[in-house]
This record gives C-alpha cells, structure tokens and sequence, in this order.
C-alpha cells in the first residue's frame, strides 16, 4: 500500500520533545515513501502566506488517489479539518505525539480529539494505557496499535557516554520541574536542559548545561536517568503528573539513547514498558531512591545496562516506528 506522510520541517530546539517529529519525517523519507510538505502550518510566517499554504495542501489532497493511506502526525493544527472534508476514500493513519485534552483535562478538547481519531484508518497509540482511553471513548480497538517507545534518530557510529559521576541525571525543563528541590540529599544529581538564571539548586545537584537534541544523549552522566513530572516528590501530581499514566515521554527514548537505566514512577504508563524491557525500576516515590539504588547489586545494575543497549540498537534506526506502521498497513 502507498503511504504519503506530511512532511513537518523545524529548526534545531533544545527542547528533544519535537525531535520525535521530526525523527518520523527522517524515518518516512529514509524508506522512500512520498511526502506532503505542511511546514508552512508550524512556521512563524504571516496570516497570508498560511492561508495559501493551505490551499495549496486542500488542491494536493483532492488530486491523491482513493485508497492511499496518508500518514498524519497527531495533533496536527488545522491540517484535521482539510483531512475530514477533503481526504475521503484515503486511509488515514495517526500517530499520536500528544492529546491536548487528556494532557490539559479538557472536556471539549477531548471530545475533539476523540471525533478526529474517531475517523481515522488506523491509529498509532503510544501504550497499553493509551490505547484503553480510546475504547473506553468510544473508538474500535481494531483501528488501535501501539508505538511501545518513541524512537530517537541518531548517529550510530558514536558511543553515548556510560561513565557517571553521579547517582542520578535528569534533562527537561528545569524552571517546572519543582520536585527537583525534594530529592534525597544524599542523591548526587547531574542536570540538564533550559533554566532561569535565578533556578538554584541544592548542594547534591550540579548543572550541566543545555544541549541540542542531537548531541544530549552522547553527554548525559549519570548511573541512573529519571523520568518525572510535578511539583511533588512523592507522586507524579499536576496535570503533567496525571498525563504521564497515558502518555510516552519522549524524555524514555532519549535516555535509551543515552545508553541510560531509568528510574520511573510505577503508576506511569511507560513502567510496564520498562520493567518489562529489564531497562530499569519502577518506584512510587522519589523518596525511595537511596534504598532503591543502594539495592541493586553490580551484576543487576549491567544487565540493566545490557539491555538499554540492546534497546538502543533498535531506537536510534526508528524500530519501534516501523513495526507500528506496518501493523497498521497489515
């Protein structure tokens, strides 16, 4: 079947979130399949230029043959509108970055979400736990397959680093994320990502500096990587907290990519993933990690550290993507 994905283009961020998109638009490209440029719908470009972008977009999509299965990465701004009016008799496939009603709790988002998805061919969940909040609202499970973990495109000839000088690193948005100044004190910590020049951190805590999303993985150090969200250490709290029992954080695949075991929160949606790969341990709160860490023998900690490896092989070439979407071509 002939799949012809939108193309999304972007500028290098510090922020590996939108890295996950753009890593589909190599993945797509890479295997050859036909593209449909919808930059123009991210771009800081006028009211003007948008609009012809999209008119130009409606004409390609009226002159694309029934049956051709287009793939459209999720949310995807007003490009869902076009696809509902004009895209019948195509086979549209979603691959869900995020559902801005589950993550911000809102009712009529959600809804929305919902009625887009609720058209598509297939869709392209990201776990067990995301895939149960579509049947539950209403979408066939037969449309529904899941991701596992986001893939992180990267150069396989470098080596990430495996040396640590700390416990625990973390990479993220520093200013939000509050639950940093809870950590156990005898926790040494290396961090990274954007901060503001009045973020203080505690005497365990060293800042590392921001990197772009193509070079963090192969200068993260840190024994253990730790994906977490809220202002609480003792459960994931806040809307974030609460989205993380759906959602993949994309912050999971850059660690694998980092060669990295990780600490998660075992009411995460992504803990089953982890504890099932062997890459790493599940606690209920952060206040847990001195026991934790300190429980885990040299043999445990390398075969953690094995099977990261063994999972990043298959991360940085875009595995996890490939076999969703042919599940979904099936």
């Amino acid at each position: 079947m002939q799949v012809i994905f939108f193309k999304e283009t972007a500028n290098e961020t510090f922020n590996a979130g939108y890295k996950a998109r753009v890593d589909i638009d190599y993945i797509m490209t890479k295997r050859g399949s036909k593209s449909i440029d919808v930059s123009f719908a991210y771009a800081d470009i006028s009211k003007v230029s948008k609009v012809f972008g999209y008119l130009f977009l409606a004409l390609k999509l009226l002159f694309i043959h029934k049956g051709t299965a287009l793939l459209v990465q999720y949310p995807c701004r007003q490009i869902s509108t076009l696809l509902g009016k004009l895209a019948r008799g195509k086979r549209i496939i979603y691959l869900i970055h995020d559902l801005e009603g589950l993550r911000r709790q809102d009712k009529e988002q959600q809804h929305r979400d919902i009625a887009t998805l609720g058209k598509a061919y297939k869709i392209i969940a990201h776990n067990r736990a995301m895939k149960n909040y579509l049947v539950g609202n209403g979408i066939s499970e037969d449309k529904i397959v899941t991701l596992g973990v986001f893939d992180y495109i990267a150069d396989k000839d470098r080596e990430p680093n495996t040396d640590y000088s700390a416990q625990l690193c973390f990479a993220g948005n520093l200013n939000k994320s509050v639950f940093l100044d809870k950590l156990p004190q005898d926790i040494t910590v290396n961090l990274y990502g954007l901060k503001g020049d009045d973020r203080e951190f505690g005497d365990n805590m060293r800042y590392m500096g921001s990197f772009p999303s193509d070079e963090i993985p192969f200068v993260l150090d840190g024994k253990y990587a730790l994906v977490w969200d809220g202002d609480s250490a003792d459960t994931c709290t806040g809307l974030m907290g609460e989205y993380t029992r759906y959602n993949n954080p994309h912050k999971l695949s850059l660690y694998i990519c980092a060669g990295k075991p990780v600490i998660v929160w075992r009411q995460a949606a992504i803990a089953e993933f982890v504890i099932e790969q062997g890459i790493g341990v599940a606690v209920e709160g952060l206040s847990d990690l001195s026991s934790v860490i300190e429980g885990i023998d040299d043999e445990q900690y390398r075969a953690m550290q094995d099977r990261v490896m063994q999972l990043r092989s298959l991360v940085i070439q875009g595995d996890f993507f490939e076999k969703a979407l042919g599940k979904a071509l099936g």
